[in-house]
């Protein structure tokens, strides 16, 4: 086989002494692909969710879709499954509008009403079935990379509900149900460990609980930092402030009583917290029974840092 000659050679803005330097090659997601649209809204709709009447006849949920042939539907999902019903933005009308016409997949009913959807379907599962194994599986911690491109701002009804429901994060504050960070961080942490089965069971419930206090941390951060949570202290400056929400205590990324004066101030106090974590990591890749720390995460948000620590049992 034939070897290309510019396959050898390295791209100038990876040769030294560049005064630009690239950041577009460094970017996971290609945003120029096409792709492929099935639908064009699907959302819930404004008759959602049912009355108790329409319950006790075994709605769960109403749907709104808006195929590419601009047409829209206002679909049923009971117990039974999915079908059309005869609603309209304007009247509430339950009835199928083919009564036998009852789908046992919410697919299946959008093949029968778009053909538009029912070819682009297929041709997004067949490009899926191209891609390697590791692309398709879902991976079960989060991702926060540090680059991205600029997409193009699309319509989502699911967004702007998803947005409206986790801004403030409420259901972390339901009475009973908050729960006690430290004290799943250490009963993981204490699990036996002396065989593999044992192991695998210990690790896999600290990479839960572990992944669970990060995602809870990076949303507490975010309100902190939009002021949707109430400082411990709310006399004094803004920069002292302290937070509690969600069994975490929160800090900013401040030199607020002269720490570190002498050593850049501010800029010393911000890059602090990142020491602390390398510590605090340092420790837990030890693994030394009778030793514990604090959960900690650290999360850069809005030009701010936050620091997100598990509270200390005791008074």
């Amino acid at each position: 086989a034939e070897t290309n000659a510019n396959d050898s050679i390295v791209p100038e803005y990876l040769l030294p002494n560049q005064k630009d330097i690239l950041l577009t090659p460094l970017f996971t997601t290609n945003n120029k692909i096409n792709r492929l649209q099935s639908l064009k809204i699907l959302s819930y709709s404004g008759w959602n969710p049912p009355n108790g009447s329409r319950k006790l006849h075994g709605d769960l949920m109403y749907l709104k879709v808006t195929t590419c042939e601009e047409k829209s539907f206002h679909i049923t999902a009971c117990t039974k499954g999915f079908y059309v019903s005869q609603t309209t933005d304007e009247k509430f009308l339950p009835k199928p509008v083919q009564p036998k016409a009852i789908f046992h997949s919410l697919v299946d009913l959008l093949n029968n009403i778009s053909p538009v959807f029912k070819k682009k379907f297929r041709a997004i599962q067949r490009k899926r079935c191209t891609k390697h194994p590791f692309e398709r599986i879902q991976i079960p911690f989060q991702i926060h990379p540090w680059l991205s491109p600029r997409f193009e701002h699309i319509m989502d009804h699911f967004r702007a509900e998803d947005a409206n429901i986790n801004k403030l994060g409420h259901e972390d504050h339901i009475p009973g149900q908050v729960r006690d960070w430290n004290e799943e961080l250490q009963i993981t942490k204490e699990l036996p460990k002396k065989n593999l089965p044992e192991r695998l069971i210990r690790e896999r419930a600290m990479f839960k609980v572990h992944t669970d206090f990060i995602s809870a941390a990076i949303r507490g951060c975010q309100a902190v930092v939009d002021g949707n949570i109430m400082a411990i202290n709310p006399g004094e400056e803004s920069k002292v402030h302290m937070y509690i929400w969600n069994n975490m205590f929160f800090s900013l990324g401040f030199d607020v009583k002269d720490h570190y004066k002498d050593f850049g101030g501010d800029a010393a106090a911000h890059s602090a917290p990142a020491n602390d974590l390398q510590g605090v990591r340092a420790i837990n890749t030890l693994d030394l029974d009778g030793l514990h720390t604090l959960g900690t995460v650290v999360v850069d948000y809005r030009g701010m840092r936050v620091t997100a620590q598990s509270i200390v049992p005791g008074r």
